[in-house]
């Protein structure tokens, strides 16, 4: 039986959970380090370069992953033309919006 692997987040909205894009979306950023190009984003996601479709395609998707991370310490930045980037906001002390659990299910 084939598994997805899902990112549930704690947030102050309760737990979210990503798609399957949005979840590569954020390893990519995560693993990429700093500032990520569209290119390289694309590439990881799609597996190919880019086109222009696809530029828009993931802006689309940073959206729908920046309203998925609202509310969690992680959020993603644009710079400029350079590309994009997670930034990590400090822990809080009450431990009020802890990341990160990642969880398997089966796909139906």
């Amino acid at each position: 039986m084939r598994r997805r692997h899902y990112l549930i987040l704690r947030s102050d909205r309760g737990l979210q959970s990503l798609t399957r894009k949005q979840y590569r979306l954020f390893q990519a950023l995560r693993t990429h380090g700093s500032i990520v190009s569209d290119g390289t984003l694309i590439a990881t996601i799609w597996g190919h370069m880019p086109s222009d479709s696809d530029v828009h395609s993931l802006r689309v998707l940073v959206h729908a992953l920046r309203g998925a991370l609202s509310g969690s310490r992680f959020s993603v930045q644009r710079h400029s033309r350079r590309g994009y980037e997670l930034v990590t906001a400090p822990r809080p002390r009450t431990g009020q919006t802890e990341p990160v659990a990642l969880i398997e299910a089966p796909v139906f």
